[in-house]
């Protein structure tokens, strides 16, 4: 297993209620919510 670090400007809202991690063997998930910004998936 190796870990890459994404550079992807982003501006997180830190008192978002809801950031989510989701994993199986294959997949990688993370969603939570974005100041300033309509919904988005990434």
């Amino acid at each position: 297993m190796k870990l890459i670090e994404l550079e992807i400007p982003m501006n997180i809202d830190p008192g978002g209620t809801m950031p989510e991690i989701n994993a199986d063997e294959h997949n990688l998930k993370v969603s939570f919510y974005l100041l300033d910004s309509e919904i988005k998936e990434h």
